[in-house]
């Protein structure tokens, strides 16, 4: 027996006309999930297209003894976690439902389903509208996609293709389009014949027809079921001159149908119908409502059309008896209460349902959803008290802080902290400081972080050894480690360490000890390592993905730093394999993925893959989620290898890096250093150090202060090319004390022993020895490093030696000749995205990133977007 289908309507059944190969592509679908191999497939079309028509002729037509279970996704209000599911619970049982109802993991709820699913054979699950989907039951149906194959089960997934749906949909869709068991079914406009196949016996002018609808099938039924035979000239008059079809009864029945969702309960019509509920039957005759698991609109478009024309007023006392009748009945969940708490204008129900529902969505990881909700709480909380509105706001800035909107979470936890502070509470407030001294500090805003933590240890001093002023210490060393300032750093987060232990918090303590740790390896001190691998420890055993993300990417980072590339990358990729099975658990949101593209393309430019480091270096800071650190140093990568090459755009981009740090209100020292060492490299290519000079013995001080042995190395080489230094701090690398010391043929051999092949051969670049300087040239050229070789081959003629011929910059084309646009596009396109969301972060326009995916295609003799990522692969360029 099936668990959950659409009824059949009342009204005559719609001629499915054109629709017969989509049918068979089902039906096999069909068999071979029956046969073991479980398969899903992605219906997608415009608006009307008929994707819910074809599902429901195929269901109807399925035997009895297939199991289907049919949920779809809210397009109006804010959709509650798991909305399509919610819609089956009932018919999967008590104990699915109770699943639901204690917001489970997203782990423990798609086990249950797939033991459900695997219970019995052939057994289709219907998801409707996925591109209103909330983002806990994207990522529940990620994770049913990836299981599914060895399944006897059918998933079938409805998507309205063109603009507006959420990034997070696009990137679920990305990572299952690779997957063997997807297959996309799109859903052409009917031709003309067919369209004269629908119109015969109607009078209506079948040619017209078809040119004014552009064969929609939902517009073509409209007006034949209208009974027109004047075409209207747009859909919304189509629905209108059905509605006219219903006397005042029926049409204030439809318009209560249309308040209270995509479907209604009969019980909830009744209520909020009153005698009205009579004109439903009218409705349900003329097609325009279905009986399917209660009332619903026979289609999406035609409910929006039938709520544009409630009278405001009407509406409001509609949603009124609504919400009267599901809070007397102790029935509906918080998100659908909030819907229509606000259309009901009833402040004190919305600020207690918008709360509600939006704590349910942090927690199942819809952290949209949930932003959604405590904005619309906080519409209606004037007046509130300051720690009651602080307590809407606080959410509200984790919320977006965890979907990296910086921004909008600094100002979010700048109220939180002014409110708790009015409010009067000392430690409230100093809990508050903390998390925006970290959100200030995100967003780029480090004075208001340095204060903010200086006065949540004020705040919290007084009274005594407590979390908050741990945290307000842990929170103060991290802000002076990343601005250089080790000693402070390390001073306030042993004090954060020492207090974390004694009241014995965990958070706390893993928060210190990556402080610590990372001085440590700064300053050349194993230890570091075990640090950092115990605050990575105990943000695992507390699952705390944060903790985690910051402990093992500084590892990686100081792996970098200490020239351990292989170690360095195994802990970036440490990073990314946790969140992967993070989220495959369903323990975390695939959005909150762990983007190593920025640390990845160093690596690789260190290393000399500059290719693969120009590709990661485009969708690094392409992500404007990341932190600004993490976009200026791919920014820096992508400067350097083009003022190496000598590419014209160099001084563009350098001009584009100082742009983007100078944007920033105060500037770590780490991303200081980053702009200083791409400015030099470019000024020592151009032959003028002398205008750079100063700041760089400036910084070269600092870094010997503060013991940075990576800095102290690397500005102090250019210093002592630049004729501005004669002996190099004891503490930098030894390759660079080498160089410094006359022994270039040993630095040089200590690079190559590194697997540094550009400061290998730049070590000995200046050497007396034409030899020597032969070599440079070889390796520069070998490299593409074409403006560099030219100021070699200058030095290979003061020695009398002759100069190899090589590429001219302007000729020297990437492999398989792809432009540098058409490489950052590759690379995009490797990552999943579409045309729309590339435009998006590239700020062109969707029609020029077409013609470029076009000729990326050719270019590679590829002929799908999902054979890019190979095809890269094969010419050594990552994803």
């Amino acid at each position: 027996m099936a668990v959950a289908r659409p009824a059949r309507t009342e009204h005559r059944s719609r001629q499915l006309v054109e629709r017969d190969d989509a049918l068979a592509t089902l039906r096999g679908s069909l068999d071979e999930a029956a046969a073991g191999t479980g398969r899903i497939v992605l219906i997608r079309g415009e608006a009307g297209i008929g994707k819910t028509t074809l599902l429901k002729a195929f269901v109807e037509d399925c035997p009895s003894d297939v199991d289907v279970a049919w949920g779809d996704c809210d397009g109006v209000s804010t959709p509650q976690p798991y909305g399509p599911f919610e819609d089956m619970a009932d018919a999967l049982g008590a104990e699915f439902r109770g699943l639901l109802d204690a917001n489970a993991a997203r782990g423990e709820v798609g086990r249950w389903l797939l033991k459900w699913l695997a219970a019995r054979p052939r057994r289709v699950l219907v998801i409707e509208d996925i591109h209103w989907a909330d983002q806990a039951t994207l990522d529940l149906l990620a994770f049913l996609a990836r299981r599914i194959e060895s399944l006897p089960v059918l998933l079938l997934v409805t998507l309205r293709d063109g603009d507006g749906r959420a990034p997070s949909v696009d990137r679920i869709l990305g990572g299952v389009a690779s997957l063997p068991v997807l297959r996309q079914l799109p859903l052409e406009p009917l031709s003309r014949p067919g369209v004269e196949r629908l119109a015969s016996d109607t009078g209506v002018d079948a040619r017209e027809l078809h040119r004014i609808t552009a064969g929609n099938p939902f517009y073509v039924h409209e007006v034949l079921d209208a009974g027109l035979t004047r075409i209207p000239i747009s859909v919304r008059d189509a629905v209108r001159a059905r509605v006219s079809q219903l006397d005042e009864r029926g049409r204030r029945a439809l318009q209560v149908a249309a308040i209270l969702g995509v479907r209604s309960e009969p019980w909830l019509l009744a209520a909020v119908a009153g005698e009205d509920i009579l004109g439903i039957d009218d409705c349900l005759r003329i097609g325009l409502l279905t009986k399917a698991d209660g009332i619903a609109f026979a289609h999406e478009l035609a409910r929006m059309v039938v709520l544009e024309d409630v009278p405001v007023i009407h509406g409001i006392a509609l949603h009124r008896r609504a919400l009267a009748a599901l809070e007397q009945g102790g029935m509906g969940d918080a998100a659908r209460l909030a819907y229509h708490a606000e259309g009901a204008a009833e402040r004190d129900a919305v600020l207690r349902h918008a709360s509600a529902a939006g704590q349910r969505a942090l927690a199942a990881g819809s952290h949209r959803e949930a932003i959604a909700q405590f904005e619309r709480a906080l519409r209606f909380a004037d007046g509130l008290a300051p720690d009651a509105r602080a307590a809407l706001v606080e959410p509200l800035s984790q919320a977006l802080n965890l979907i990296n909107h910086h921004p909008e979470a600094y100002q979010a936890a700048a109220e939180a902290a002014a409110l708790r502070r009015k409010a009067g509470d000392d430690l409230a407030t100093a809990a508050a400081l903390s998390f925006l001294a970290k959100a200030a500090s995100l967003a780029d805003h480090r004075p208001e972080a340095w204060s903010a933590a200086r006065e949540a240890i004020a705040l919290a001093e007084p009274m005594g050894d407590r979390r908050e002023l741990a945290m307000a210490y842990a929170t103060l060393g991290r802000l002076e480690m990343l601005n250089g300032q080790n000693r402070e750093g390390r001073a306030s987060s042993e004090r954060a360490l020492e207090i974390a232990r004694r009241i014995d918090d965990g958070e706390v303590t893993a928060v210190a000890l990556a402080t610590i740790g990372s001085i440590e390896l700064d300053l050349a001190d194993e230890r570091g390592w075990a640090d950092l691998g115990e605050s990575a420890r105990i943000g695992r055993e507390l699952r705390l993905p944060a903790l985690v993300d910051r402990a093992l990417g500084n590892l990686g980072f100081f792996a970098f730093v200490w020239r351990r590339y292989d170690l360095a990358r195994e802990y970036f990729q440490q990073v990314q394999a946790y969140f992967r099975a993070l989220w495959e658990d369903g323990e975390g949101s695939q959005i909150d993925s762990y983007g190593i593209d920025s640390p990845m393309a160093e690596i690789d430019f260190v290393l000399g893959d500059w290719d693969a480091a120009v590709v990661r270096g485009h969708a690094a800071i392409a992500d404007t989620r990341r932190r600004s650190a993490d976009r200026i140093a791919a920014l820096a990568v992508l400067v350097r290898i083009a003022c190496r090459r000598g590419e014209p755009e160099c001084q563009t981009r350098l001009d584009e890096l100082r742009d983007f740090v100078g944007g920033i209100e105060a500037v770590e020292a780490g991303v200081e250093q980053t702009l200083l060492v791409a400015e030099t490299e470019a000024a020592w290519i151009s032959g003028d150090l002398a205008p750079i000079v100063a700041r760089l013995r400036a910084a070269y001080a600092a870094a010997c202060r503060e013991g940075s042995r990576a800095a102290i190395g690397e500005l102090g080489i250019w210093l002592w090319r630049a004729g501005a230094l004669s002996e190099l701090d004891e503490r930098a690398e030894e390759p660079y004390r080498l160089e410094v010391a006359g022994r270039a043929g040993e630095a040089a051999a200590a690079w190559r022993q590194l697997s540094v092949p550009y400061e290998a051969a730049l070590s000995v670049a200046g050497s007396s020895d034409a030899a020597d300087v032969q070599r440079a040239h070889e390796e520069l050229t070998r490299l593409g490093a074409t403006a560099v070789a030219h100021k070699v081959a200058l030095r290979l003629r003061e020695l009398g030696s002759p100069v190899p011929r090589g590429p001219r910059p302007t000729t020297r084309a990437n492999p398989r000749g792809l432009t540098e646009r058409e490489w950052e596009i590759a690379g995009l396109l490797a990552l999943g995205l579409s045309n729309a969301e590339i435009a998006d972060r590239l700020v062109v326009s969707p029609r020029t990133v077409g013609h470029h995916v076009s000729a990326v295609l050719g270019k590679l003799a590829v002929r799908r977007r999902a054979e890019v990522a190979a095809a890269m692969s094969e010419i050594r360029a990552p994803i």
